[in-house]
């Protein structure tokens, strides 16, 4: 397995939440999976790279005092 990116955005407020997802047709949040994806409500997430192939992710960073953030795309790509 393998880190996609961690977040590094700053909203403003006491307390972050995280949300990873992932692009298919439309964003939607990521599940944890067992061997393809975990760390789906943390600052690093990591996916299986053979099995997220081709997968463009973000995070959405909340804070109590903020509207959510979103961070760049990130798209995995795996080779042999």
């Amino acid at each position: 397995s393998s880190d996609v990116c961690s977040s590094d955005l700053d909203p403003s407020g006491d307390t972050l939440s995280y949300r990873w997802q992932v692009y298919n047709g439309g964003w939607a949040n990521v599940a944890n999976t067992a061997g393809k994806y975990s760390n789906n409500t943390s600052p690093t997430f990591t996916a299986n790279n053979k099995l997220a192939n081709g997968n463009v992710f973000r995070v959405m960073i909340t804070g109590t005092d903020s509207a959510p953030v979103y961070s760049s795309n990130a798209t995995i790509t795996y080779t042999v």
